[in-house]
């Protein structure tokens, strides 16, 4: 198989089956002596077993156990504490003198030797997707972090450090070219801790080892000092300089969308050692479903016992594959007082990298977050744009292309019930879900309106065709209440066809392209039901945008879906 785009193509179509598809060796890689190992976690099975655990949530209750320590009151709750204290054991990094991924070392750096996928025709080249990046601050504190890396040559890639990483602010702080060490591959426990939303300064290699029950084995690096995984599959050991900054992108993203280029520091790749049988690990990013969906799942699940121990309102978390881990995070509150929800809204954005959060919406702590239907009936009954809206700004997610650079809106949805202290408005009429209207003669610009499945007619989606400035939002400015069902929640509007092919299309599409701050508007504050209007089209110079060209949606060169198309029944997936 071809690593251009070939490999992407055939682990994309597996990673959309039923659970997540299996997981793929490529054993026969062109132009490489290495097999390419990918979706080794997409599935919530083998996510779990990576953790250490027969189900996601055995670890989730785990880590529960430790969060919810009290000091104990009888010899009973004393003996309880200790075994679980006794989990901690495994907690620190042992430094051993060999390991297995130091027994080959390269005689020279040639980073064309390791079969580094390109994923999708418009990335700017090969990019490692699964990296594990060892750095140090300058007081001794290290730290593992994900970020992707475009092979640039034989021995340069890029280091996509954005301003809010660990990683930055230890070279920021430094002010100097600084060690750095990439490890690839191993126990697949260690790739998801380096993803893990830890806090400052928390070696992601201490919560590794909690899991796995197993300190993990650590190898001092030939060129430096910096200590990485003795059991990876590769190793690559270098230095980053401040000044030696290039153009880094674009790339196929995680978001849907091709993240926008920018400026990035240089890695400088001086050794590669490796594992006598070493594999390449690898994933791909770009429309849900994919592996990381279930990465994402369990950061959720190991993260909420944490984050209700310091916010005891959030009984329950969700964050839909279709919200891309950034743009949506749905709440379940268990509320007490007047504004609850709305304080769940900042803690949230409070919260490490939930800082980038974009959309909050909080519901009561019983409804089943899982549950669509539950959710649109919570809304129904409970939310009024007017009253139970909030709007702020804060750091966003360079990904995120809507906004200012690093910066955007952000918005909170409070669909929880009401208490007797705060507004009680009337409900939302319980008409027939089939009964709205919407009469597209009045408005030259839809091109096709639909209500898609599982939303039960309560959102509506309008394609437009925009060809001015500020059409989005006069569209959406220009309806009217009777027009509209009283059933339907919110109105969102593109000028992209494929946001109407499904709801969970229309999330992708319009979390990306959606700035609260600048593409919310109120339709109508009188009554729940019809709220609010979401300007999700594409936005233009002439309309403030100047962050160059706006990214498009991902897609598989067409040449490469055929060629896949004539092999890919005797492939067996």
């Amino acid at each position: 198989m071809d690593r251009h785009l070939e490999v992407a193509e055939i682990a994309d179509r597996v990673m959309h089956q039923s659970g997540g598809g299996k997981a793929l060796l490529f054993t026969n890689v062109q132009g490489s002596r290495f097999p390419v190992a990918v979706n080794i976690l997409g599935s919530e099975r083998r996510m779990a077993w990576a953790l250490g655990s027969e189900s996601l949530r055995e670890a989730e209750q785990r880590v529960a156990r430790l969060a919810e320590m009290e000091p104990p009151k009888s010899l009973g709750e004393g003996w309880d504490l200790a075994l679980r204290l006794a989990e901690l054991r495994h907690v620190f990094p042992k430094t051993v003198a060999h390991g297995p991924v130091q027994a080959v070392v390269q005689p020279s750096v040639d980073l064309g030797e390791i079969p580094v996928l390109t994923t999708w025709p418009h990335d700017a080249g090969p990019f490692l997707t699964f990296p594990m990046v060892f750095s140090r601050s300058p007081d001794g504190k290290a730290n593992c972090g994900m970020y992707r890396m475009q092979v640039f040559d034989r021995t340069t890639t890029g280091m996509h450090w954005q301003r809010q990483k660990d990683g930055r602010r230890h070279l920021d702080e430094a002010q100097r070219k600084i060690p750095v060490a990439v490890a690839l591959g191993g126990p697949p426990v260690l790739t998801w801790a380096a993803t893990a939303p830890l806090p400052p300064d928390v070696f992601e290699m201490l919560l590794a080892g909690f899991l796995q029950r197993r300190r993990v084995p650590m190898v001092e690096c030939k060129e430096h000092s910096l200590r990485v995984p003795a059991e990876a599959d590769f190793i690559l050991e270098g230095w980053v300089d401040p000044e030696d900054l290039r153009l880094e992108g674009p790339f196929g993203d995680h978001t849907g969308y091709y993240s926008q280029e920018g400026m990035y520091p240089a890695f400088h790749v001086t050794r590669v050692t490796h594992r006598q049988d070493a594999i390449y690990p690898a994933t791909v990013v770009g429309l849900p479903p994919k592996e990381d969906n279930w990465m994402g799942l369990a950061t959720e699940r190991l993260f909420l016992p944490l984050l209700r121990r310091v916010h005891g309102e959030i009984r329950d978390l969700r964050l839909p594959p279709e919200g891309v881990f950034h743009n949506l995070v749905i709440a379940g509150v268990r509320k007490r007082f007047p504004g609850h929800a709305h304080k769940t809204f900042h803690a949230i954005w409070g919260t490490g990298q939930m800082m980038f959060t974009k959309m909050c919406l909080a519901v009561d702590h019983q409804v089943d977050l899982c549950d669509n239907r539950a959710i649109l009936e919570a809304l129904g009954k409970n939310w009024h744009a007017a009253r139970d809206t909030a709007l702020s700004q804060g750091p966003a997610d360079t990904l995120d292309h809507a906004g200012r650079s690093d910066f955007g809106g952000k918005i909170g949805i409070d669909a929880t019930s009401r208490l007797p202290e705060e507004d009680s408005l009337p409900r939302a009429s319980p008409d027939d879900p089939s009964s709205w209207s919407f009469d597209k003669s009045g408005h030259a610009l839809v091109v096709h309106s639909s209500l898609p499945e599982g939303t039960d007619g309560r959102i509506l989606l309008v394609q437009i065709a925009k060809n001015a400035a500020g059409q989005g939002m006069a569209f959406l400015k220009s309806l009217k209440r009777q027009e509209l069902s009283s059933r339907i929640l919110a109105v969102a509007v593109f000028d992209d066809a494929a946001a109407l092919e499904s709801g969970a299309m229309a999330l992708v599409v319009g979390g990306a392209n959606l700035d609260p701050s600048r593409d919310v508007v109120v339709l109508d504050s009188s009554r729940p039901g019809k709220s609010l209007g979401f300007d999700c089209t594409k936005k233009r110079p002439d309309e403030g945008y100047d962050r160059g060209t706006w990214p498009e949606l991902i897609d598989q060169d067409p040449a490469i879906v055929e060629r896949v198309d004539g092999f890919w029944k005797e492939l067996g997936l």
